[in-house]
């Protein structure tokens, strides 16, 4: 989701003359943002630094994850949802497929709903089997 924090950007741009359009997918969705998780986590590698909880997570294996997210953040907004270009910007080459797109008007407009809801279950059924969340209700 952190390649979409350019939504939070657009509400206070918008007051300033800017469309959604020249803010979204720009900046945030690209390999130059990924990449600056990547670098920062390899910069951080060595450095002894204190851990995330009861999983042992360093801060160099979360950036490592961030970048990686991002990633498929941006693979699944190109083959899903429009097009992304991700060397803005300093190249305007673009892809994208847009697969939501060739479905049905009624379908695409409840693809993303429905997505979010099957996952949200999956996640549950996954909480429920590997820490028992029933058992804290």
């Amino acid at each position: 989701m952190l390649p979409d924090i350019d939504i939070a950007v657009y509400w206070v741009l918008y007051w300033f003359g800017f469309a959604l359009s020249e803010v979204h997918r720009t900046f945030t969705h690209t390999l130059l943002f990924a990449a600056l998780f990547f670098l920062v986590s390899v910069a951080t590698w060595k450095l002894k630094n204190k851990e995330f909880g009861r999983h042992h997570l360093k801060i160099h294996t979360m950036l490592w994850i961030i970048g990686l997210g991002i990633l498929i953040h941006l693979g699944l907004d190109g083959i899903l949802g429009g097009v992304v270009i991700p060397l803005y910007p300093f190249f305007s080459w673009s892809f994208g497929i847009n697969l939501i797109g060739m479905l049905p008007a009624p379908l695409g407009n409840i693809f993303y709903p429905c997505l979010d809801a099957a996952l949200l279950v999956l996640w549950l059924i996954y909480i429920e089997w590997k820490h028992k969340i029933s058992d804290f209700i």
